[in-house]
């Protein structure tokens, strides 16, 4: 029959547009991979990879995920030191900290400033009006990011913890997915209200 593997002692049915059948093909394909040849074949294969633009840059990430555990510890150990010595613990700064603080006044400011923008942003791009307003009332005060499925607690960093909204939306930017689909704008009463109905 024209449609059975040709393969010595099998007798199952071949693969559409194939000379064999899927075990026969997978069994030929391991004995070429095994052999000298085939051997040789990745071999030359890798080095041409690695010798072009796109090899090169997969061997600069790899070198930099395993440099990332040193140097992260470094600035852990530098932290630490900075901070048992009453020093701003920000990068590049040799200020004595705040207070009670890890960091300097100056460094603290720019951190709020920092955060402000970032939730200004985060606020205009899931909005449907600028400037941003509550999705039920329409009111400008006392924003917050909503999760439209309430699936807020699914969203977790890699180590484990809760990620801010205003972080998840700017993420999904930088990544060119759209926060709409997921996030809204509400006013504080309105989303304490959602969450009180969500929680019966």
């Amino acid at each position: 029959m024209d449609d059975v593997c040709p393969t010595h002692g099998c007798e199952k049915v071949r693969e559409s547009g194939r000379m064999r059948c899927p075990i026969c093909r997978k069994a030929q394909r391991q004995r070429y991979e095994q052999s000298e040849k085939g051997r040789r074949t990745r071999r030359k294969a890798s080095e041409r990879y690695f010798a072009s633009e796109k090899g090169q840059a997969a061997l600069e990430r790899i070198s930099q995920r395993q440099k990332a555990p040193e140097a992260k510890a470094a600035v852990r150990r530098r932290r630490a030191q900075d901070k048992a010595n009453g020093i701003c613990v920000q990068d590049g700064c040799d200020r004595l900290a705040a207070s009670d603080r890890i960091r300097c006044r100056e460094c603290l400011d720019k951190r709020v400033a920092k955060r402000a923008a970032d939730r200004e942003s985060a606020l205009l791009a899931i909005s449907r009006t600028n400037p941003p307003s509550c999705g039920v009332c329409g009111t400008t005060d006392n924003l917050e990011i909503d999760h439209i499925h309430n699936d807020g607690h699914l969203d977790v960093t890699p180590r484990g913890n809760r990620r801010k909204g205003v972080d998840s939306v700017l993420k999904d930017i930088a990544e060119g997915r759209d926060p709409r689909e997921w996030a809204q704008v509400l006013c504080r009463s309105h989303n304490l209200e959602k969450a009180r109905r969500f929680a019966r």
